[in-house]
């Protein structure tokens, strides 16, 4: 059957006067009677729903958010870090800078599980919403979640490159992905969307 085109047709060992449907390269229904209403074949494998691409965040909203974001972080840590390091000695200051860093990291994701949204979104006219691309806020199990690969960033030495290395593939994938999802978002199971666009569905 390797050539023949998509349609209901009587498969090798069915019961006599049965067909099935053919997709052109494998057998997709049970056996029924030519006789019988025919239900609508299922769609081809690999076939999508199409989605709306423009409703949710992209790649130039989405690092410049980061980026706000990554401002507000460091600014944060260093402001309470940097004046008791001087006050006392280096070593108390990098104690107290490592505590700020969960400190913030924590703030991060009670902002986004209580409003839907980081100073960076916020600023960019975004919001995180759960998978279905309209709940907001996510709630606090998405955004735990989502915020865990950031924390590749906090590895002594190659945090730094790491954290590029996670915002360039994030770059790739919000391009390419459908729904524009982040590395991020694919572990939370959450979206992007864009402010204007979140009561249109």
């Amino acid at each position: 059957m390797e050539a023949a085109a998509p349609g209901y047709y009587h498969a090798e060992g069915d019961p006599i006067g049965t067909v099935r449907y053919w997709d052109g390269s494998s057998w997709t229904t049970e056996p029924i009677s030519p006789h019988a209403p025919q239900v609508s074949p299922p769609p081809p494998v690999g076939s999508m729903t199409v989605v709306d691409r423009e409703r949710f965040g992209g790649p130039g909203a989405r690092v410049g958010a980061a980026l706000i974001d990554t401002v507000v972080y460091v600014a944060g840590v260093l402001v309470v870090a940097i004046p008791i390091g001087v006050a006392t000695e280096p070593g108390i200051g990098f104690l107290v800078g490592a505590a700020m860093v969960l400190v913030m990291w924590f703030g991060f994701v009670a902002i986004t599980a209580s409003v839907g949204w980081t100073p960076g979104k916020l600023s960019m006219g975004l919001r995180v919403t759960t998978a279905d691309g309209v709940t907001t806020p996510p709630g606090w199990g998405p955004a735990f979640v989502r915020t865990l690969p950031s924390l590749v960033g906090a590895f002594p030495v190659i945090g730094g490159f790491l954290n590029l290395a996670l915002q360039v593939i994030n770059v790739i994938l919000v391009h390419n992905d459908d729904e524009r999802r982040s590395v991020h978002d694919r572990a939370g199971q959450t979206r992007v969307v864009k402010v204007d666009r979140l009561k249109a569905l």
